[in-house]
């Protein structure tokens, strides 16, 4: 097998579909092309190429030489099975967005609804808005349906028992261990987080915390009265002068990253990175509202870009670009976002007052806690979906049950296929909570309180950076000395 030729054509392919995906997330393209392009690249992940890289990996002995086929093996299945869903995916992506909703006579994006559920005022203003964004999300849930059928019958087709069965042999986690994880995380945390959210909810809506729509949470997590202190303009001086301070910011690296704070009318308000071409060709992409939302996920795509740009570009391409989970990138990301939770850095790079900068953090810490009960509860969901059988039937009440369960808003049904991370993202964002916990208090030990001030941690972090994907982010984190596996000390202390 000439790997090197096979690594050559993934990269360009890679960069094709990433190019796509970042024109229509930005606005330059309504209707994305990836069915066209997973046809271009086809021959590369037909059933003897498949068959060839799985022999292949299955008889390597070498740790790394094995792990480097088996990345790609299950992206080439991923491939495999993913053009077969193509089409149905691009009609999916080009209906949310172009779906609008009609409020007050005018017609509002999707991707705009959030962001004007955030800052209405008036609650049943906010029901109605919430209404509107169900009545288009169901709209496209028999195709959603369609789509997940076709996955399964797939995976199943490619020798797997489930989708369990195909995530836990790709990521190399036992779900069975890691729902027990996540279940005594929840455990611990959940009286702080009721505590504090019963009390939020009294003060912003002058309600008891009983029977509140999921929906009004958009509401209540943004501080508004925070938001003054968080201009677009102080934004990109702040990350400028954070990775000045930390090393980074090189001439090299500012070829590398390309930053799209442009806003279009049909650009996703989301950010994002696209790491086009790792390491030289990496675009974070935001479109800032002024609000310090955007500092948050600003600086978390930033991790994910700091990460990509500073990989060892003679690493073979696998350890570049592909990985086994998203654990290990989300624990760099989640680590720059936590700057901007941070009152030390809140004071030094955002100009914040001492009392300002201790608001900010003590509301952004409890806007994350949430984030992370709610994600426990996601995971929940999708684990128990898939290990019931994936009932589509009863996949909303599920769906609805456990989200309310665990955050104690009601979540309707409805969204129970459109709110659910493919591949079990959820679960990779949660090893990364508790990896970033183990991180930072690492860093704070070695390099102090204000180690993102500190040149020699930008310089221990590159080193991590360098190895790219070849270990996995409990591998990293056990290797470099920082913390044994799961050990959820560091988030449980960090909220309490």
């Amino acid at each position: 097998m000439n790997t090197q030729k096979l690594y050559k054509q993934l990269e360009e392919f890679f960069y094709d579909l990433d190019n796509d995906s970042r024109l229509n997330w930005i606005g330059q393209k309504d209707q994305p092309d990836s069915a066209a392009i997973m046809a271009k690249y086809a021959d590369l992940y037909q059933e003897p190429e498949l068959n060839q890289i799985r022999n292949t990996y299955q008889k390597e002995t070498d740790f790394l030489k094995k792990r480097e086929l088996k990345l790609v093996y299950f992206t080439l299945l991923g491939l495999n099975m993913y053009q077969k869903l193509a089409k149905l995916s691009d009609e999916i992506s080009a209906y949310f967005s172009t779906a609008e909703a009609e409020i007050d006579g005018k017609k509002v994006p999707f991707y705009n609804l959030r962001l004007l559920t955030m800052n209405e005022k008036d609650y049943d203003k906010r029901e109605l808005i919430c209404a509107k964004s169900r009545e288009i999300i169901s709209k496209i849930n028999p195709k959603l349906k369609t789509s997940l059928i076709q996955d399964l019958a797939l995976i199943k087709k490619a020798g797997f028992k489930n989708y369990i069965d195909l995530y836990q042999k790709e990521k190399e986690i036992d779900y069975s261990h890691f729902i027990m994880v996540t279940k005594d995380i929840y455990r611990n945390l959940k009286d702080v987080y009721l505590a504090k959210i019963s009390k939020l909810v009294q003060e912003k809506l002058n309600k008891p915390f009983k029977d509140i729509n999921s929906c009004q949470a958009i509401f209540l997590l943004n501080r508004e009265e925070n938001n003054k202190y968080f201009t677009k303009e102080k934004l990109m001086p702040a990350f400028n002068k954070t990775i000045e301070d930390m090393g980074l910011n090189d001439e090299e690296l500012k070829k590398r990253i390309h930053i799209d704070i442009e806003d279009r009318p049909k650009k996703n308000p989301r950010a994002v990175c696209f790491p086009m071409r790792v390491p030289f060709d990496i675009h974070l992409i935001i479109k800032p509202t002024g609000t310090h939302d955007d500092y948050e996920a600003f600086m978390h795509e930033a991790g994910h870009s700091l990460h990509f740009s500073h990989i060892n570009e003679k690493l073979p391409f696998p350890f570049r670009e592909l990985s086994l989970s998203h654990a290990l990138t989300e624990l760099f990301s989640y680590t720059f976002e936590g700057l901007a939770r941070n009152h030390l850095w809140l004071e030094k790079y955002a100009g914040l007052s001492k009392e300002a900068a201790l608001k900010v953090e003590n509301d952004a810490k409890f806007n994350d806690l949430y984030m992370l009960v709610r994600y426990l509860g996601k995971f929940d969901y999708e684990y128990n979906f898939f290990r019931e059988g994936a009932d589509l039937e009863k996949g909303g009440e599920l769906y609805s049950r456990t989200l309310t369960s665990y955050t104690g808003f009601h979540y309707h049904p409805v969204a129970y296929l459109n709110d659910m991370d493919g591949g079990f993202y959820s679960a990779d964002y949660l090893r990364a909570w508790i990896g970033h916990a183990q991180l930072e208090k690492f860093l704070e030990n070695k390099f102090g309180e204000n180690w993102f001030k500190n040149s020699k941690s930008g310089e221990w972090l590159k080193k991590l950076w360098l190895e790219g994907s070849k270990l996995e982010l409990e591998e990293i984190l056990e290797e470099s000395g920082i913390a044994k596996p799961f050990d959820i000390k560091p988030l449980i202390n960090k909220f309490k």
